[in-house]
């Protein structure tokens, strides 16, 4: 009995993938498909009192996402009042508008949607979305919390946040063990402009950009063996995204996942995969990383250094642990520019970012200050001797031969040492570091000078 109330609310409910059913196959594809929505989405039924009113909305479906953050199985969630069901988020002050909205739907036939922002109760945001579904309700809810504080980063106001939140869509497809895609969602057309008989048959992978290839073989993965991939279950923390090739050749980011499901009366696999677009979320966040780091080589730039060295100098004033930063320049970087041209001296300084970034710890610093400027704090050391150590490492690492472009290049590299002290500033290490190495140009260059006040202890 069950099984057909489930059955009977995804033909009727399930607008957003809504062809009329014309076989028990049509009916499981659509069932599965609204299991791999990645927002938790659940189906109720208005159930009125004899005066026809509504007294509140009892659940006839739910999702697997649905029932996951619920922590229930559907069977418990039949026939609960919906709006008791969305997990740590109090949606009772929705009532009176879903009363509304279905009542306003049956005596005109049109409905207006409610979308709201509701707290939880954990200090969390969630985007809570209602809207009629036959006689009764569909409600999902999203946990937006952290799009609202990357739009506080760049003081963006709530009601643009409001505007990405209400432009997002979902993007649902089917693909066979080969990739092409067996059934796609009517929203690829709103998402990536698309129509569905376009998809239909062709491998949807293919509008990966070929940058994000990866996000092409953890799908595959996922298709080939059933295995899990984390970042690739809907709903994980960190979810995978890549670029899709939108119909006018732009691209936009979604963030995927996919799930491998066996369908009835089939004697193969499929793979349903989630798309949702997060275009305006990336862009957000990558314009509030735009002022920490350096275009060139991605490092950290001048001014998150010295934001960085100033948390560090008050921890070292708590707590006496000593740190060390390293001044460093390339020998002779001009000659190599004006040899061989600017596009060569921008590959070689990024190589060398990346040289610098392997030869020290994670935790540790590196930034680009400017021209071949590199500066790099060693967090926790035991005095200079290690620091002088890291410094080495570095310049064993820069003597290694440069290929760029076929051209093999030689760098060296002079390094300035100075200890951070307590009761110092950002400014003032630097300076000291900048003395070192300007010792280690005098002395010849492609050597290691540490600041003499910190070395004497004076």
């Amino acid at each position: 009995m069950r099984a057909e109330r489930s059955a009977a609310a995804a033909r009727t409910d399930l607008d957003p993938f809504a062809p009329p059913l014309h076989s028990r196959a049509t009916a499981e594809r659509l069932r599965l498909a609204f299991d791999g929505l990645p927002d938790p989405y659940l189906i109720a039924t208005a159930a009125r009192d004899q005066t026809g009113r509504i007294v509140d909305f009892r659940c006839v479906d739910a999702n697997r996402a649905a029932c996951e953050q619920i922590g229930s199985d559907l069977d418990d969630v039949l026939d609960r009042d919906v709006l008791d069901l969305v997990p740590d988020i109090d949606c009772a002050a929705l009532h009176a508008d879903c009363v509304r909205m279905v009542d306003e739907a049956t005596r005109t036939g049109v409905f207006v949607p409610i979308s709201a922002d509701i707290p939880g109760a954990d200090g969390r945001w969630f985007d809570v979305r209602v809207s009629t579904a036959g006689d009764g309700i569909s409600v999902t809810w999203r946990d937006v919390s952290a799009r609202r504080g990357s739009l506080h980063e760049v003081s963006r106001s709530e009601r643009r946040f409001r505007l990405l939140a209400e432009n997002a869509s979902d993007l649902v497809y089917f693909a066979d063990a080969a990739g092409r895609a067996t059934w796609v969602a009517p929203t690829v057309t709103r998402s990536l402009g698309w129509s569905v008989d376009e998809l239909i048959g062709s491998v949807i992978t293919d509008l990966v950009h070929p940058d994000d290839w990866d996000v092409v073989a953890a799908i595959r993965e996922v298709a080939a063996t059933g295995d899990d991939v984390i970042a690739l279950q809907p709903g994980a923390e960190h979810p995978v995204i890549a670029r899709m090739r939108q119909r006018d050749g732009a691209y936009r980011w979604m963030s995927v996942s996919a799930t491998r499901v066996h369908e009835q009366g089939s004697h193969s696999n499929s793979v349903v995969v989630g798309m949702r677009d997060v275009d305006e979320l990336v862009h957000t966040q990558r314009l509030a990383e735009r002022g920490t780091r350096d275009d060139l080589t991605g490092l950290v730039n001048r001014l998150s250094l010295i934001e960085r060295m100033e948390q560090l100098l008050a921890e070292s004033r708590r707590n006496g642990d000593q740190h060390a930063v390293l001044y460093c320049d390339v020998d002779y970087f001009k000659e190599i520019n004006d040899t061989y041209g600017h596009a060569i001296g921008d590959d070689v300084l990024r190589r060398i970012a990346t040289r610098i970034r392997s030869s020290v710890r994670e935790r540790d610093v590196v930034a680009r200050l400017g021209g071949d400027e590199f500066v790099v704090v060693l967090h926790g050391v035991r005095g200079p001797g290690d620091a002088e150590i890291v410094a080495e490492k570095i310049r064993s690492a820069m003597s290694e031969p440069l290929l760029v472009d076929g051209i093999d290049l030689a760098c060296s590299f002079s390094i300035g040492v100075a200890m951070v002290r307590p009761d110092s500033t950002p400014d003032r290490v630097l300076r000291d570091a900048d003395a070192a190495l300007y010792e280690a140009k005098e002395a010849g260059r492609d050597r290691t000078v540490t600041h003499r006040q910190v070395a004497t202890g004076t």
